[in-house]
């Protein structure tokens, strides 16, 4: 593969590709209403985040020296 660091062409208005219709930018896009089963998904999210969470059980390996690893 070969690297160079030649400058890309400047973009034109008359690609070979249509361009691109977005929407009116002050329409407002109100996304659908939720379905039941998402609404229920969602109280368990904040039910589950509201809960303090429990700090996880470390256990800590015994000490050992270089000589106990290398016998």
């Amino acid at each position: 593969m070969e690297i160079n660091n030649r400058p890309l062409p400047p973009l034109t208005a008359g690609g070979s590709q249509p361009g691109i219709k977005l929407p009116d930018s002050g329409k407002v896009l109100t996304p659908p209403p939720l379905t039941a089963e998402q609404k229920d998904a969602l109280e368990k999210l904040r039910d589950k985040a509201k809960e303090q969470p429990q700090p996880p059980v470390t256990v800590t390996a015994p000490k050992t020296s270089l000589i106990d690893e290398v016998v």
